[in-house]
């Protein structure tokens, strides 16, 4: 078995080779003065190898179909997708609009075996693909890391699922704020229950400009909430968030203090053989 990624993906692929006892393939990449991009394999690709990388920044897209394409042509390809961007984009919102979550499965079918995700924004996003997909909750991962919890909470109820996962593997309450969004960035958000002196742990699966967080927080801090923890899958932090949040390496940054890196080996480990 041997492990390639994208250059975005590197570090984790690292790890995850090094869990599974794979042979890590390094990558040499170059960026033309005109955008284009170069991507070449400094090790033979042969029997199975295992594709890593983020459909998000667009770059990260390319790299990854270029390298799935490569590996496809000497090997049996397992495709790693640790953060599925343009998964928000997962319905048609307004006529005319692309869904570019589907689009995005379209693509990336095309020339791997079997497909594993990391948290999807929305689990029915498999249906897209007409090749196995299976998508991985770190909840244990995410409560390994905030443990000392009274209630988990989700900022709406599409990330139920997730407070719900976490909160039985810490032994706590689960709940949700319930949400109607305004615009890209302006939300509502209502919610009635006591947390008065409560340890509270935020939790969502991704978080981008924080707004909503934010939001949730002073919330639950007017309320009465004793400490207040915010954790999430894919953290992109397109600005400063004013609370400490604990992210996985999907998206690597300086809040990414807990791995998926055992949990996607795991999952590689568990793949009968094609």
């Amino acid at each position: 078995m041997q492990v390639i990624s994208s250059e975005i993906s590197k570090n984790l692929a690292a790890k995850v080779a090094s869990v599974l006892g794979a042979e890590p393939v390094g990558v040499e990449k170059r960026v033309f003065p005109d955008g284009e991009i170069y991507v070449r394999a400094l090790s033979p690709l042969k029997d199975r190898v295992i594709v890593i990388g983020n459909t998000h920044p667009n770059e990260s897209l390319i790299e990854l179909l270029m390298l799935q394409d490569l590996a496809s042509e000497s090997a049996d390809v397992t495709t790693v997708i640790p953060y599925y961007g343009y998964a928000r984009q997962d319905r048609r919102f307004r006529e005319g609009e692309c869904v570019a979550a589907k689009t995005m499965a379209n693509l990336l079918e095309l020339k791997s075996e079997r497909i594993i995700t990391v948290n999807l924004h929305k689990d029915y996003i498999r249906e897209y693909f007409r090749t196995k997909v299976e998508n991985l909750i770190p909840s244990r991962e995410i409560a390994e890391t905030c443990r000392d919890v009274d209630i988990v909470v989700s900022p709406d109820a599409g990330s139920f699922y997730l407070a719900e996962d976490v909160a039985e593997e810490l032994g706590a309450e689960a709940a949700h704020f319930d949400k109607e969004r305004i615009s890209a960035t302006e939300v509502n958000s209502a919610f009635d229950m006591d947390v008065r002196g409560k340890r509270i742990l935020v939790v969502d699966d991704i978080i981008s400009t924080g707004t909503t967080i934010e939001k949730t927080c002073n919330i639950l801090k007017d309320r009465g909430a004793k400490v207040i923890e915010v954790a999430c899958v894919h953290g992109l932090f397109l600005k400063s968030l004013c609370v400490r949040a604990h992210a996985s390496d999907t998206i690597e940054s300086r809040c990414s203090d807990y791995t998926v890196s055992g949990l996607i080996a795991r999952a590689l480990l568990e793949l009968k053989d094609p």
